[in-house]
């Protein structure tokens, strides 16, 4: 009985095995959207300054090679972040308004049942930041563009929500802080930016 039983399950996994390699090989692909909020934390190291972050939103498309367990998934995401910069010294403040196009490049992971993690590089597209000519006497804008980095990460987690929707929370950060920003006051200072966001997908 028990040599009967073991070779009906090896003549299963036999019969199983040329499935599994054949879905390995041809990966289901997907593509879908997504939208969500964004805490940011934009600090700048310079006496006299300040920096209040706001809540922020963003949006884009996403895409998806599945290979079982294990998903490919790049991403184009338009981001909105805002905050208030203030000189402490002279008192003024002016809302500094910063959007981009970021290029998350994700390998995600099944880790039970509908819980996913994922992480991976992210590339910025396009990024302008300004808004603080109110606080400067010599009228310049405080240009934020070149203050973030053209290459960050992000790592989170993803739950699924039936056959379609997804949600997830992610952290995105620089590999390294700018360390020479410059003020249109002369002012430098040390300038480092991230942000957490959570998000709702919907793929089709």
């Amino acid at each position: 009985m028990k040599k009967r039983l073991f070779l009906l399950f090896a003549c299963a996994l036999g019969l199983l095995a040329p499935v599994e390699r054949a879905a390995a090989r041809r990966p289901v692909i997907q593509w879908g959207i997504l939208t969500g909020l964004n805490a940011s934390d934009y600090s700048f190291r310079s006496a006299g300054t300040a920096i209040d972050n706001k809540l922020g939103w963003q949006a884009g498309m996403m895409t998806s090679l599945n290979f079982a367990r294990f998903s490919l998934e790049p991403q184009v995401i338009f981001l909105h972040q805002s905050m208030t910069y203030a000189d402490t010294e002279l008192g003024k403040e002016a809302t500094l308004r910063c959007n981009s196009i970021d290029l998350p490049i994700l390998a995600a992971w099944t880790v039970v049942g509908p819980v996913r993690l994922f992480a991976g590089p992210v590339f910025t597209l396009m990024n302008k930041c300004s808004g603080g000519k109110a606080v400067f006497a010599s009228g310049e804008d405080f240009d934020l563009s070149n203050l973030r980095s053209t290459c960050s990460y992000t790592v989170g987690i993803e739950l699924k929500i039936r056959a379609h929707y997804r949600a997830d929370l992610r952290y995105n950060g620089q590999f390294k802080a700018k360390s020479h920003a410059l003020m249109p006051d002369g002012r430098e200072g040390r300038m480092r930016s991230s942000f957490v966001s959570l998000n709702i997908g919907y793929f089709f």
